[in-house]
């Protein structure tokens, strides 16, 4: 009976766990903001760091997001709107949202050769975050497809090989604008923040 509670309007959900203030409830919108600062690794050694800001507007089963990200390329934005539990395949990744264990959100971003998970655990009127890139099974790199290709997600810019990849999109080695490839991402801080 637990999967069933997940299906009622996700503002319902959320006010239980706090995410939505009792105000923002009757109207049916919450707000959440979620910021993540990354070290990544490239194939040549280097190291940049990312930043990014999720801005969440919950309102009934739905939940519009506006990504914000910031490297050494400059800085971009990606708006995404879809309900709890339903996948958005957009051109740079693919998106799901959930309510989940333990008064927590889970963020799930599927790239070519890793999977994100982002949980928010929420407690009274504070969160906390928690961050894992975890590879696929036969990849020993991370891939964000970018601006040059069809992809899935990332920062653009980056090296084009010669080797078909996910979905014929090429990986490793050589150059060119389809997508960054790197051997570690390490989070160096996560934190979050309730309310608009």
């Amino acid at each position: 009976m637990a999967w069933l509670q997940r299906l009622v309007p996700a503002t319902a959900c959320l006010a239980s766990l706090g995410v939505v203030a009792p105000e923002a409830h009757a109207q049916g919108v919450g707000y959440l903001t979620i910021e993540i600062n990354d070290l990544r690794q490239g194939l040549g050694g280097g190291v940049g760091r990312v930043s990014r800001q999720f801005v969440l507007r919950l309102q009934g089963n739905r939940v519009h997001e506006v990504a914000t990200i910031s490297g050494r390329r400059g800085t971009r934005q990606i708006q995404t709107e879809s309900a709890f539990r339903e996948e958005n395949v957009g051109r740079r990744a693919s998106l799901l949202w959930r309510v989940g264990e333990g008064n927590s959100l889970i963020r799930r971003a599927e790239h070519p050769q890793h999977v994100e998970t982002v949980v928010v655990k929420v407690s009274g009127s504070t969160c906390q975050v928690s961050v894992r890139n975890d590879l696929k099974p036969g990849y020993s790199t991370y891939v964000f497809l970018g601006g040059g290709g069809r992809g899935l997600g990332g920062l653009g810019g980056g090296r084009r090989g010669p080797r078909a990849g996910i979905g014929g999109y090429p990986v490793g080695g050589g150059g060119g604008p389809g997508y960054r490839e790197f051997v570690s991402i390490q989070t160096e801080s996560a934190t979050c923040r309730l309310g608009g």
